[in-house]
């Protein structure tokens, strides 16, 4: 096995599409099996409806007040909530409150941090990194989502 900590390599951090991405474990530390990253999500921020055909998710609520959609269902969650969510699931978050929240997931197998390398924004110095202005590049990063076995629905009411 392959002797890599976070204490040994510095956490990336990645802006996309408005939430930091802390990555704490990526898949070359566990030879695949999982990863493990933070993201802080602005209030009224999160993903478009969307499910993965080779992923897990495991979200744990760190901060704030969140809404996950899992299929057809609402789910609200707030500190210390839990909800794990299996491969073929259409979900989302939402950050529902009026300040930034956090979440901790764990992704198994490991893999959706280099999806995030690609189509985030690598933050190198937080005291200055700026968010860009202009729209970002739907068609690439649905391009580049399907790569990694994302893909994005219509939302279900």
């Amino acid at each position: 096995m392959t002797e890599i900590s976070s204490e040994k390599r510095k956490a990336q951090k990645i802006w996309l599409l408005g939430d930091i991405i802390t990555l704490k474990v990526i898949g070359e530390e566990t030879e695949g099996k999982y990863s493990v990253w933070e993201i802080e999500v602005p209030p009224q921020n999160g993903p478009p409806s969307h499910y993965h055909t080779n992923l897990e998710e495991g979200f744990y609520v760190l901060e704030g007040e969140f809404s996950f959609q899992h299929n057809e269902r609402t789910i609200n969650a707030t500190t210390g909530s839990f909800t794990n969510i299996r491969n073929e699931v259409i979900h989302k978050y939402k950050n529902v409150g009026k300040s930034t929240g956090r979440l901790l997931v764990t992704g198994v197998p490991a893999g959706l941090e280099n999806f995030f390398e690609e189509v985030g924004i690598l933050i190198t110095d937080e005291k200055s990194f700026t968010a860009p202005f202009s729209p970002p590049d739907i068609a690439r990063i649905v391009d580049v989502s399907r790569k990694h076995g994302i893909f994005y629905v219509p939302a279900l009411k």
